[in-house]
């Protein structure tokens, strides 16, 4: 019976991660190339983080927040909403993040992270290490972002408007990841500011 439950719990999460790498490509096809002085900018931050191969990048629709994806050609996505709302500033630090997670190579990270989870789903430990992962992966990146952009009080300010776009953006139905959400950005906010 044990090994049952287990086969099926992987079987279970086997399709979640399925659904997620299907999602990607959803996204993918809805996106269009942002070139100008947002692309010179994302090449300058990538050589100051010392990328040897520039993400591309491109406005999206069906994304709500800044998101790079792909494994073996990473991109960033940004919003394409945001490209018309948010200063250059703000976009630039935005990218800095993203790129910081190519740069760490998160993608593959978080690939490795949720195959674990899925194979080890039944242990409390991996979830608690998991979401502590995610959290150290955000600061360390958020880290990163600050070193190439030169602006940490400006970086939280960011954040803090990030924070509240995802917050507008979220339904009433989901008020309960919205905690965690909030304390997870206190945390980033306060390693930032030291």
């Amino acid at each position: 019976y044990l090994l049952a439950a287990w086969i099926a719990g992987v079987v279970l999460l086997s399709a979640r991660l399925l659904l997620s790498l299907l999602g990607v490509q959803w996204l993918k096809q809805g996106r269009c190339d942002v070139g100008g002085e947002l692309a010179a900018a994302a090449r300058t931050l990538a050589r100051r983080l010392g990328l040897r191969l520039i993400p591309r990048l491109y406005a999206c629709e069906r994304v709500c927040e800044s998101v790079a994806v792909g494994l073996i050609w990473p991109a960033i996505l940004l919003p394409a909403s945001w490209l018309a709302e948010m200063p250059p500033r703000v976009l630039e630090a935005v990218l800095a993040h993203e790129l910081a997670h190519i740069r760490r190579w998160d993608l593959w990270v978080n690939l490795l992270q949720r195959v674990v989870e899925t194979l080890l789903f039944y242990h409390p430990a991996v979830w608690w290490v998991s979401r502590r992962l995610c959290l150290e992966r955000e600061m360390c990146c958020d880290e990163l972002a600050v070193a190439a952009t030169g602006q940490r009080v400006g970086y939280v300010t960011v954040l803090e408007l990030v924070g509240r776009k995802r917050l507008a953006a979220t339904q009433p139905e989901f008020g309960a990841a919205i905690g965690g959400s909030k304390m997870a950005l206190l945390s980033r906010v306060r390693n930032v500011l030291g």
